[in-house]
């Protein structure tokens, strides 16, 4: 692995390009996102080494990178689309962070695009020992400012538009003894690309994970979010908002498994869905017999944005349909000491509220907007990182609502 500056750039490629077996909507877990039927036509993009497929911001934890090697422990999944990662990867990072370290200053790493066409696959690792603590945010950048793409009008779904790139990040992480580990990812996607990123996180005893995620754009996005509590009193937390417009489709998948006693978990994603766009959450939770006193819950809140509402204030063009939200919650509980809870409400603007605004002199976008924005705030309040959160404010605020 050569490192340039402070990125690292893959030096090791398969030589023949890897057989894809592409999970569809006949496994449970991609029922709403068959990745077979978007990857049609994508080839096997090897890389250049030229390009730096992603960069670290100078920061103290640099130190702990590395470029080769393996992590004491990996967590390799063994499902199709974990397969696919580990056959055609281009390489990938590799963070180890030593017994009771802390940093009060968060790790960014932002992945940038590697080719104009294919798919491209990266394997990460990230190993956090005892008593160790961590804020990491993950970012992808691309070319295009999603500011510029129309919130509604688009005569087409994500879907049904060739897709150009697919762009594939698997995270392995190791959680020791009492570690702490915030990850935060601002995942963002423009029409025609596709966007695939995995963590598979494993938790000893007293640990603690929290994961942020904001996700937005009218591409394709599928976040997974897979947890192993191998050890008592862990605690994970999950905090999404998924953003869909002109016709994108995000879907957020999260699988807790608790083994042992006294676990915590809980769980909270928000979708908007715009007009001809589509989000998803699928909440998988599990108790195994043995994890007694777990606590544990699932909310999902979803908006959608309606044409008939928008056709108060403006004549439609061409096929538009309301937004398109699947909410699937699932409880697996084999224990019986165990406090578990789930809900899910799936809504549109109220049109009470857009006249209200509107008679205080504000437009039918302005209003439209002001109400969707506070929907979502409730989560971008709650992300640690303030310049993130000013971020997603400002990306929001500036897409095009007429």
């Amino acid at each position: 692995m050569a490192q340039s500056g402070n990125g690292m750039i893959p030096s090791t490629i398969p030589d023949t390009p890897p057989t894809a077996n592409w999970p569809t909507s006949q496994i449970e877990a991609w029922k709403y996102t068959d990745l077979r039927h978007l990857a049609e036509g994508l080839l096997w993009n090897p890389g250049n080494e030229s390009l730096q497929p992603w960069f670290i911001r100078p920061h103290e934890m640099l130190a702990y990178f590395s470029g080769s090697g393996s992590p004491k422990k990996a967590v390799t999944g063994s499902d199709a689309f974990t397969s696919i990662i580990h056959s055609g990867t281009q390489g990938g990072w590799q963070l180890h962070i030593p017994a009771g370290l802390s940093s009060n200053t968060p790790l960014r790493v932002v992945y940038t695009p590697v080719s104009p066409s294919g798919w491209s696959a990266f394997n990460h690792h990230l190993y956090v020992e005892q008593g160790a603590h961590l804020t990491l945010i993950e970012e992808n950048e691309e070319e295009e400012p999603l500011a510029t793409e129309p919130m509604f009008d688009q005569s087409q779904d994500a879907k049904s538009i060739p897709l150009c790139t697919m762009t594939m990040h698997h995270l392995q992480v190791h959680l020791e003894r009492g570690a702490e580990l915030k990850l935060i990812r601002i995942f963002r996607c423009p029409k025609s690309k596709a966007f695939v990123h995995q963590v598979d996180t494993h938790q000893e005893e007293g640990s603690k994970l929290e994961v942020q995620t904001v996700a937005m754009g009218s591409g394709i996005i599928r976040n997974n979010v897979h947890i192993q509590q191998r050890g008592n009193h862990c605690s994970s937390g999950l905090l999404g908002l998924s953003v869909a417009f002109g016709g994108g489709h995000i879907d957020q998948y999260s699988r807790i498994q608790h083994h042992s006693l006294e676990g915590n978990s809980h769980q909270h994603y928000k979708a908007i869905a715009a007009i001809n766009s589509t989000t998803i959450f699928n909440g998988v939770l599990r108790v195994e017999p043995q994890a007694q006193q777990t606590n544990a819950y699932q909310r999902s809140s979803n908006l959608m944005l309606d044409p008939a509402a928008h056709r108060i204030g403006h004549k439609s063009k061409g096929f538009m349909r309301p937004g398109k939200v699947n909410a699937k919650p699932e409880l697996q509980i084999f224990a019986d000491n165990v406090k578990c809870s789930h809900g899910a409400t799936v809504g549109k603007l109220n049109t009470d509220s857009i006249f209200y605004l509107q008679s205080r002199g504000l437009s039918f976008e302005e209003a439209q907007r002001i109400l969707t924005l506070a929907f979502a705030m409730e989560i971008i309040d709650q992300l640690e990182d303030e310049s993130l959160r000013s971020e997603v404010i400002k990306q929001l605020d500036l897409l095009q609502w007429h």
